[in-house]
């Protein structure tokens, strides 16, 4: 199973139409959501499938992405 970021792109089935075509399909798990955006995890296909259903909506790969060291800093003694 793969995860995927479905993002609302304000034409087509809203997010309440969304998630009643991805709980009808049974094979899809929402993971996350915010008001604008699903995360879920599915097969390719169950995406593929899940495209051709939901018009309005952008579909693609979750991507991570790796934050940078954190790099400490150094401070002056305090002279007083």
């Amino acid at each position: 199973m793969n995860r995927f970021v479905l993002r609302y792109m304000e034409s087509g089935c809203s997010m309440e139409d969304m998630k009643k075509i991805i709980s009808t399909m049974g094979t899809i798990t929402v993971l996350d959501e915010t008001p604008r955006m699903l995360l879920v995890e599915a097969g390719q296909g169950d995406i593929k499938a899940l495209g051709g259903r939901g018009t309005g909506w952008l579909i693609a790969p979750e991507r991570i992405v790796a934050s940078l060291p954190t790099i400490p800093h150094l401070h002056k003694p305090d002279m007083g």
